[in-house]
């Protein structure tokens, strides 16, 4: 699993689903902040971070696919009771995903 920039598709991370996930977080992170802390009581800010809109993806494996089949289960659920649509691309995933194993 790994953990890419939605602006730029660089990968930031690649390592175990548990650890994707923790760095994934809530699905932004602040990247290139700089801070001197030559003095750790008192901290300088050279740059500031600039906040980026991460995305979660999945590998091309068997595992990596039944984790995806696992992860968005909620949202056959969901569905099945507020009746509200599971995103269609979701639904076209785990439809492909089913097929392939």
């Amino acid at each position: 699993m790994y953990v890419k920039r939605k602006d730029t598709g660089e990968e930031l991370f690649r390592g175990p689903a548990s650890s994707a996930k923790a760095f994934y977080g809530s699905g932004k992170r602040l990247l290139d902040r700089i801070v001197d802390t030559t003095d750790p009581e008192h901290p300088v800010e050279i740059q500031p971070g600039v906040e980026v809109e991460l995305e979660l993806c999945y590998e091309n494996t068997a595992p990596e696919k039944l984790l995806y089949l696992a992860d968005t289960d909620w949202y056959v659920v969901r569905e099945q009771e507020t009746g509200k649509p599971m995103p269609d691309e979701v639904r076209a995933r785990r439809s492909a995903i089913r097929v392939s194993l």
